[in-house]
């Protein structure tokens, strides 16, 4: 049964939103879905994050009665892209993207409580999703409309740049323009879009193929889903209690992290040296909580190795600086490509009562797209993550480009193996390691310690034939660059010979019987209730031992 609720025409919803200018959550988000009933929604991405921003709205929308409908992509990796654009491959790639989006959620806890609102909702019927993909061989849907409706048929529509996704709403600058179907002219225009939306949801559009959540993923999101929605609603409510309760209050930094700060203070410029859980992301925050403090219109670039790194680096923002509430753009291969043509106001010294920060993989940071548009001034703070692989002779060209007025490196080994030039680059453009260091022997003797008490016990395997065979040409083979390397006559003898170096040291990180001792060695000592981390060298070996383990 649905519960009268308040009119859409009672707010005074305006005609643009911009982020630079409106909060988009609380002056447009937040006060549609209180007076909605339903709510259409066709987007290139849907990430259920996005309840964690608005679940009370949400909440008192699920608990009225209320219904929606999600038209949207799924993430698709290349192959997965390519395999759903050839129609001779079955469809069921899709449900298989689907359910690998799914099953991604509810391995995070906190996106677990959300997951399992979803899946209620579902279950109950409130949420009906469909995926859409087109059948042409270049482009993804992308389409970005939006209709509220009340229960006197009065509707909002908006149409713009945001994704259904946290970022979006909360962080990214993004635009959009609205209709209102109780004002003169505004009629048509929703109409138009319901229209739009409907013909989408039936399928009736060319060249775009909807289907329905399939059996398979269905299936993954209901064994999550609640009996009541409200068990559901208040799991959520909890969770983003706690997470509003930590990120309040920043992390305190002990002794180490504040004699780094105050070194970098001198120059805004040097590199954090720290073991790994050392705190080298807190004190870097830290750092930009400085930057954005001291600098006038201040934006902050941060450059990581990996799409993972972006996502924790995000997620510490997130709980280290909510009181300043930045705009993040996130700049990877798997983002929204709407990131060209917000990256160069991202980090130009511009008005703007919200701090700014890009969060960029350095692969894409490479590329000319960004370069062209990545307006690096003295009002920038440069970070680096993992700061020696930004060394490499593919990436260091990066630095070249730039002339921030604050750098920031950061690394447990900041030099390059065997590749002193690139280690120079690094120490050329973010200075000298910033003191103290911070090691293995600092962290045990920390109080409280960083590191976990821990005992090494050497296993002993041997390499099979044809391992050894090879193990034993490479060995040759980096005798002779070596002697090569001395007297000249190779001039590239370094840059192949570190190549080599790798290439062998793989040949014992992967020896195959490394996977039935690992497998023996948890049999044999694992005990219930214990908590182990096993270090794998790449997913082949991580799903061997799985599969080992399983097998048993």
């Amino acid at each position: 049964m649905e519960v009268m609720t308040g009119r859409l025409r009672d707010h005074e919803f305006q005609r643009v939103y911009e982020a630079s200018r409106s909060d988009l959550v609380r002056d447009f988000y937040i006060p549609a879905m209180m007076r909605a009933v339903r709510y259409d929604r066709a987007v290139g991405y849907f990430r259920s994050s996005i309840l964690h921003l608005v679940q009370l709205a949400v909440s008192d929308f699920i608990l009225r009665g209320g219904k929606m409908r999600l038209i949207c992509s799924t993430s698709l990796d290349n192959a997965d892209e390519a395999a759903i654009r050839n129609s001779h491959v079955d469809p069921t790639e899709v449900d298989k993207a689907m359910s690998s989006d799914i099953r991604d959620a509810l391995r995070d806890p906190t996106s677990l409580p959300v997951v399992e609102l979803l899946a209620t909702i579902v279950k109950t019927g409130q949420l009906d999703i469909r995926v859409a993909y087109k059948t042409d061989e270049r482009g993804i849907f992308h389409t970005k409309v939006g209709i509220f409706r009340d229960h006197m048929k009065d509707a909002i529509s908006f149409e713009g740049s945001p994704n259904e996704t946290f970022m979006a709403w909360s962080h990214n600058e993004e635009r959009f323009k609205t209709s209102k179907s109780w004002l003169p002219g505004g009629s048509e225009q929703v109409d138009d879009d319901q229209v739009y939306f409907n013909e989408l949801w039936e399928g009736k559009r060319p060249s775009i193929l909807v289907r329905t959540l399939s059996d398979l993923a269905r299936a993954d999101l209901e064994r999550h889903a609640y009996p009541d929605p409200q068990a559901a609603i208040e799991k959520v409510r909890t969770l983003t209690r706690s997470l509003r309760g930590r990120s309040r209050t920043p992390k305190r930094l002990q002794d180490h992290q504040l004699d780094v700060l105050s070194a970098w203070r001198i120059n805004n410029s040097g590199i954090i040296d720290h073991i790994t859980g050392g705190g080298k992301t807190i004190t870097a925050l830290a750092c930009v909580r400085e930057w954005f403090t001291s600098v006038h219109n201040g934006s902050v670039l941060i450059l990581v190795p990996s799409i993972l790194l972006a996502t924790q680096w995000e997620k510490e923002i997130h709980l280290e600086l909510e009181s300043l509430n930045p705009r993040i753009l996130q700049v990877s291969s798997q983002s929204s490509q709407s990131w060209r043509e917000y990256l160069r106001d991202f980090l130009r010294p511009a008005d703007s009562h919200r701090p700014r920060i890009v969060i960029a993989t350095m692969d894409t940071g490479t590329k000319q797209m960004f370069l062209d548009r990545a307006s690096v001034r003295s009002n920038t703070l440069v970070i680096a993550d993992e700061v020696h692989r930004i060394g490499s002779p593919s990436r260091r060209k990066i630095l070249d480009m730039f002339e921030p007025g604050g750098r920031l490196g950061l690394s447990a080994t900041p030099d390059r193996y065997r590749d002193p030039e690139g280690t120079s680059a690094i120490y050329k453009f973010f200075g000298d390691v910033l003191k103290p260091s911070f090691n293995i022997a600092d962290a045990q003797r920390a109080i409280p310690p960083r590191l976990v008490e821990y005992t090494y016990h050497i296993g002993v395997v041997v390499l099979e034939p044809e391992e050894a065979a090879e193990y034993r040409r490479l060995t040759n083979r980096i005798v002779m660059l070596i002697n090569q390397e001395r007297d000249g006559t190779y001039d590239n003898a370094s840059d192949l010979l570190s190549r080599i170096l790798i290439k062998r040291a793989r040949i014992l990180k992967n020896a195959s019987a490394k996977v039935d001792y690992g497998i023996t060695y948890l049999q044999e000592r694992f005990e219930n209730g214990d908590r182990w981390l096993v270090y794998c060298d790449n997913t082949r070996q991580v799903d061997s031992i799985s599969q080992g383990l399983t097998e048993q």
